[in-house]
């Protein structure tokens, strides 16, 4: 439901999701530390407030996109540190229709064709696992790519 609030007689937004957030997983706590210790540049609006910044929801993801993002994260700031690349600064990374979607400010051409690969071949990989997933095999119902043993056998695609 959405709802319109005045402010300073501003009409602004707010965005009232319920119930349907708590089915959002989320990547466990211990990867969601290593990745934000590892790359602590990228990640840095973590903490942020989660009504000022989505990336303060945390990883909207599951487990097994994990070593996804962390490789991409590694070419991320690899790109900007022997290339003299922009500082990538995530803002959000969620699954959405069942890929992962990492949103990003300061990127370069370059950083943004590796998120996009990074994005197209996570429909290819279990969200629960990380092993090979393939696109109409078995779904949960949002659309997230699963592997054979994750998946639901009676839906397709």
């Amino acid at each position: 439901m959405i709802a319109r609030k005045a402010t300073s007689g501003v009409a602004c937004m707010e965005l009232h999701v319920g119930p349907l957030f708590d089915r959002i997983s989320h990547v466990n706590p211990e990867l969601d530390h290593s990745l934000c210790a590892r790359y602590p540049q990228i990640f840095s609006d973590r903490d942020a407030p989660k009504r000022l910044c989505a990336m303060g929801r945390g990883f909207e993801v599951g487990d097994g996109w994990y070593p996804l993002i962390d490789l991409l994260c590694r070419a991320l700031q690899r790109e900007t540190g022997c290339r003299g690349a922009p500082q990538v600064m995530a803002c959000q990374v969620k699954e959405k229709l069942g890929s992962l979607r990492f949103r990003v400010r300061h990127a370069s051409e370059r950083q943004h064709a590796m998120i996009t690969f990074a994005e197209a071949v996570s429909t290819r990989v279990c969200d629960v696992c990380g092993v090979a997933a393939w696109p109409g095999h078995a779904t949960d119902a949002t659309g997230a790519p699963r592997c054979r043993q994750h998946g639901d056998p009676g839906r397709i695609g």
